[in-house]
């Protein structure tokens, strides 16, 4: 049985959404599949500042999390960063390659990329190794042209970001990012008494801004389905239950806290109103649903907003003012909805997962060793 080890970490649900993922599909396809959150491993002090440093930063101070970003997103900066996680990463993620033997190497996370590629580099780690970019714009952080494959979103920004970073362009494999086989399926299930419905999204920690969102769409005049998923945050769910909406009266609204279903629900709604993540605007151009965007963390989701707007793959609004506005235009003209479902189905790739699933075997067998070599060459 072959094997693959993934390395993630949890700075988001992005990426370990990705991981459970292709777990999932790996396994299924008979390989033995290991899931390593390689901040945790290595260092808890490490986990803590970056980990919960990013979602604290995420939640409460999102514009100096957005400046960090960008100040790291430079050559210079960046070549010490990576410096640093090496040294701080490099023998916990050495033990696990040696401990668990795996045929083949996966990361969902950039900040593991430069490890695996130092290794490669000097010839110690004799494995294939793919990274999957999982947002639209690409960090400093991916670039290592010692990389065997890079999995990227089907789009040009992404591709000619990896180009310019120095990554060869037969490197470059844009499948799409890897998200479950059900949002691959198109299906319509709009509520009977045919209101207009409206998904509210903010990721796996939910979002204050999902209140204010679902608030202003209480004085659309219009009779409105607005369903409200609020992830792990169930402190917000407790909160908008609890809420009596006086103006609710032609307003259908439905809460959830985190759900295994969002394929379902995408399936029930005529527009998704969400923060640009890469997996759930990846989830949304599969099942072609047009995406209004009212908010973005400052950096990876903002980078995320611009290029899906140039694509005409999403609508952004600039002010919460804006958003009865747009809902409104959308239900009175419907052909303004249509006009981004259309440049969704020429953007969509298609199922992502069994072209990776092929690319994998035929790294395997490519790497496959000639004598035993040790899985990790030790200096």
């Amino acid at each position: 049985m072959r094997r693959v080890l993934i390395f993630s970490a949890s700075t988001g649900g992005g990426h370990n959404q990705v991981a459970s993922v292709l777990q999932a599909e790996l396994q299924a396809n008979n390989y033995e599949v290991m899931i390593s959150d390689f901040l945790k491993e290595s260092n808890n002090l490490l986990h803590l500042i970056i980990a919960s440093g990013y979602n604290n930063l995420a939640m409460r101070s999102a514009s100096l999390y957005g400046l960090l970003y960008h100040r790291s997103n430079n050559k210079t900066v960046d070549k010490r960063l990576k410096s640093i996680l090496s040294k701080c990463l490099r023998n916990t993620i050495s033990a696990q390659i040696t401990s668990f033997k795996p045929d083949l190497i996966i990361t969902t996370h950039p900040m593991v990329v430069n490890v695996l590629g130092g290794l490669k580099a000097f010839a110690r780690l004799q494995l294939p190794v793919i990274s999957i970019v999982t947002d639209f714009a690409a960090h400093h952080m991916y670039f290592s042209k010692h990389i065997d494959a890079y999995i990227t979103p089907y789009c040009i920004d992404t591709h000619n970001a990896l180009l310019k970073g120095g990554i060869p362009e037969n490197k470059i494999f844009p499948f799409g990012i890897p998200i479950k086989r059900d949002f691959y399926k198109q299906a319509s299930n709009y509520s009977a008494d045919k209101r207009f419905s409206v998904l509210l999204m903010a990721g796996s920690l939910g979002s204050k801004y999902l209140v204010r969102v679902k608030n202003i769409l209480l004085h659309n005049p219009y009779p409105l389905r607005i369903m409200v998923v609020c992830g792990k945050n169930y402190r917000l769910k407790t909160e908008l239950e609890s809420r009596c909406d006086k103006l609710a009266l032609n307003k259908e609204i439905i809460v959830y806290g985190y759900c295994n279903n969002i394929s379902d629900l995408m399936d029930s709604a005529h527009l998704l109103i969400s923060k640009p993540g890469g997996i759930t605007s990846s989830e949304a151009i599969a099942k072609i649903l047009p995406l209004l965007i009212p908010y973005a963390i400052p950096g990876q989701e903002e980078e995320n907003a611009r290029i899906l707007v140039d694509n005409g793959l999403a609508l952004r609004v600039r002010s919460f003012k804006e958003i009865n506005d747009t809902v409104t235009g959308f239900i009175e003209n419907p052909d303004s909805l249509q006009k981004i479902a259309r440049h969704m189905e020429a953007f969509n790739t298609g199922n992502a997962l069994d072209r990776l699933l092929e690319l994998s075997d035929q790294l395997i067998d490519y790497h496959a060793p000639k004598t035993n070599l040790p899985y990790l060459i030790q200096k």
